[in-house]
């Protein structure tokens, strides 16, 4: 026992010192050898070394967005209501459901490939997720390295609504608020700069969680691996059942309880 500790310690880098003691044998100069040592007689002192620290990123290919984007560096305040065309009434339109399904096909990247926060479902931004995702990313950042940029457009989609105690009828309600509709897998905001994701990591998850819809805080590299991932799943799939081929062969009667956008999506979106 006492040999495997001075091993482990000598292969730790530790200094040992043996401290002698007088055995209850009655011997004036006892020997000291492996076999007599106790785990009590051997002190350990750690020792420091060097650390190899690699070395610091360089950020040679980092793109700041132009000077009209971004309020030096920070998010730039959205309106609160769009401003009509002229001689025309703000619309009132219909709820926009269609505006809200299915997946982005357009703002579903990174442009300037680092970091930002992902829907991951349909849903609607109001003005005050705007301002907390403002407030929040713009007190966190430091603008001298770092910037973060609008990737969804302000509230521009009319929802009207009727005061409480109203009767049924005379037409449609007035305009209570303007949203924002987005679908799953828009990027709504991208931050980046000479900054790592460890830096950014904390604050986007914390505005990630405040969202009205389910997001997420990654960066360029894991969304192009999951995309990888997607791909080769579904070529290495050998199960030839698959949500497609059950759909479209009505296996069990499935069309019963399909909604039409399923026929689009394979129920991956609602």
């Amino acid at each position: 026992m006492a040999a495997s500790c001075l091993a482990r310690c000598v292969s730790s880098g530790s200094s040992i010192s043996i401290v002698p003691s007088i055995f209850s044998s009655g011997c004036t100069a006892p020997r000291i050898g492996l076999r007599m040592l106790q785990p009590a007689l051997v002190q350990v002192t750690p020792m420091a070394f060097l650390q190899n620290f690699g070395t610091p990123p360089t950020y040679k290919d980092v793109e700041f967005p132009p000077e009209d984007l971004t309020r030096d560096g920070r998010l730039k305040t959205v309106m609160k209501v769009p401003y009509p065309p002229a001689n025309m009434k703000p619309l009132k339109m219909p709820r926009g459901r269609e505006l809200m399904r299915g997946p982005e096909e357009i703002h579903n990247s990174f442009i300037h490939k680092q970091f930002g926060i992902v829907a991951l479902q349909g849903g609607r931004l109001k003005y005050g997720h705007f301002e907390m995702i403002r407030q929040t990313i713009n007190r966190k950042i430091d603008p001298d390295r770092m910037f973060a940029v609008w990737r969804v457009d302000p509230p521009w989609y009319s929802v009207t609504k009727k005061s409480v105690g109203t009767r049924m009828g005379g037409g449609k309600g007035a305009i209570n608020h303007y949203v924002a509709p987005i679908k799953a897998g828009r990027v709504i905001i991208e931050v980046g700069g000479n900054c790592s994701f460890q830096e950014v990591q904390r604050v986007m998850e914390d505005v990630a969680l405040k969202l009205p819809v389910i997001a997420k805080a990654t960066t360029y590299q894991d969304m192009e691996a999951e995309k990888e991932e997607a791909l080769r799943q579904e070529k290495l799939n050998l199960n030839p059942f698959t949500m497609e081929y059950v759909i479209k062969n009505n296996m069990q009667g499935v069309s019963r309880w399909l909604s039409p956008y399923d026929y689009l999506w394979y129920c991956k979106y609602r």
